[in-house]
């Protein structure tokens, strides 16, 4: 996962665990998260999200895994 800060660009990254959760320690902003995978798929589409000062969010990111 790569969160981008929406004002600066800056980019932070995380792997998730086996069941694809994850935590990261991101300043209040509005970041937009996306999915990076060594192989395709899965697909996600970025999602924008806002964090706030002193809190949590907590985000779900559906996922196209390809299979039909």
């Amino acid at each position: 996962m790569i969160a981008t800060d929406v004002e600066s660009g800056a980019e932070y990254d995380v792997a998730t665990d086996a069941e694809g959760r994850f935590e990261l320690s991101l300043e209040p902003g509005t970041y937009e998260v996306s999915i990076v995978s060594n192989s395709s798929p899965p697909f996600a589409k970025p999602q924008t999200v806002t964090v706030e000062s002193g809190s949590f969010t907590a985000i779900t990111v559906s996922v196209d895994t390809g299979i039909r």
